[in-house]
């Protein structure tokens, strides 16, 4: 089967590109999670759809280790390669860039039978020994949840703050490690939007945001505040402050709980790669955009189970998605988006850049179409003119 690879030179100059060092990062992130299937089952009653989560992290650690690292959010690898190019060996839609330490990348898996399309930007924030707390506040510390009075066990080790229940169960939430200043002092935080928007129809738009700051203390003890607001339809509002205080209870740190091991073993994976080795590819087909000074085209295919032309047509939107997330993450890698508080509402949330990009209407023409009836699964092949390039203002 011949596969044909090409390389993403037409917008990033891989000369900016620089290796990036081993060691622990703060992976401050926004992400969009859309489902292809949704928007294409009201697009067939003629209803234009948003529906996505949007969620926005910051304060996380990672440990990258010879360029690799696992994405907190959805326990993915990542691999950042010499030239600034990113990729999963274990999912090879994705594909992304990094660079000066701002990062994108965007690809699809399947969850519950659907196609889900994930686009995510950020920035990673590497930190020396010395920039971050010192051995001397290692231990495992103890603290009751006020909410659910169960028993939690923090541990704090070489400059990371992780927490779990006692009596940990399988399906428990479980915060990932965060970054320790050299000062004891930490801070993360969590915002959660579910976006329901149907063209002069109705719109639904609830976020949840968690902000939590704490201080180690040298008497031995941890004091944490978390403060949860809840804005959107209903009757939501700011709850008062959750105020914690852990004391440490031993200087030994058990392997379940270490937080290095669990940042660099990650989650249990609940999505599935959208691509596979044991799918019969036409000989046009490829998973790598064809970007020239003319025209982007992608490729993509969908599983049967549903009505042919729709299988068909999420097909479509789904190559389509990976143009224009192609074009917006390079917009955010291309600014200071995560970081700069003087940017632009457009510049400083992924959402409202893939919305501007969503707002056009983007045409395309389909340049190739081959249905396996024996493994039950449709492959497109799409073109779209880079005249959309000059609508977005795009270099």
């Amino acid at each position: 089967m011949k596969r044909v690879f090409f390389i993403l030179v037409a917008v990033l100059n891989v000369n900016l590109f620089a290796q990036i060092r081993d060691g622990i990062y703060q992976f401050d992130n926004q992400r969009i999670l859309k489902s292809i299937d949704l928007e294409n089952h009201y697009s067939v009653y003629g209803v234009k759809a948003i529906q996505d989560i949007v969620k926005t992290s910051s304060g996380n650690a990672v440990k990258i280790t010879n360029g690799t690292f696992i994405d907190p959010e959805n326990s993915l690898l990542l691999s950042i390669k010499n030239d600034g190019t990113i990729s999963s060996p274990e999912n090879t839609t994705i594909k992304g860039a990094y660079k000066k330490g701002n990062f994108s990348y965007y690809g699809f898996y399947e969850e519950n039978n659907q196609t889900i399309h994930i686009i995510c930007s950020g920035k990673l924030t590497g930190y020396s020994k010395k920039e971050l707390a010192s051995k001397a506040f290692n231990g495992e510390y103890h603290t009751t949840d006020s909410g659910t009075n169960r028993k939690q066990i923090v541990t704090v080790k070489n400059g990371l703050y992780s927490w779990k229940y006692e009596d940990e169960k399988d399906d428990d939430f479980r915060g990932w490690p965060c970054i320790i200043q050299a000062d004891g002092s930490f801070s993360y935080s969590m915002e959660y939007t579910v976006r329901s928007i149907f063209e002069n129809i109705s719109n639904s738009i609830i976020t949840s945001k968690t902000l939590n700051s704490g201080q180690l203390n040298p008497n031995g003890n941890i004091s944490l505040k978390v403060l949860t607001t809840n804005t959107g339809s209903g009757d939501f509002g700011s709850g008062e402050p959750v105020f914690y205080s852990a004391a440490k209870a031993s200087n030994e740190i058990s392997q379940q709980s270490d937080p290095e091991i669990y940042i660099s073993a990650g989650k249990k994976k609940t999505a599935v790669s959208l691509s596979s080795d044991k799918i019969d590819y036409p000989e046009w087909y490829t998973e790598e955009l064809e970007i020239t000074e003319g025209y982007y085209k992608a490729c993509a295919y969908k599983k049967g189970g549903i009505d042919g032309n729709a299988t068909q047509k999420i097909a479509e939107l789904t190559a389509l998605s990976q143009i224009s997330a192609y074009i917006g993450t390079n917009i955010q890698i291309n600014s200071t988006a995560t970081v700069s508080s003087d940017s632009t509402d457009t510049e400083k949330y992924l959402y409202k850049t893939m919305d501007k990009i969503i707002s056009r209407k983007i045409d395309y023409e389909l340049c190739n179409l081959q249905k396996n009836e024996n493994q039950g699964i449709t492959f497109v092949q799409i073109e779209v003119k880079r005249d959309l390039d000059s609508r977005m203002n795009l270099k």
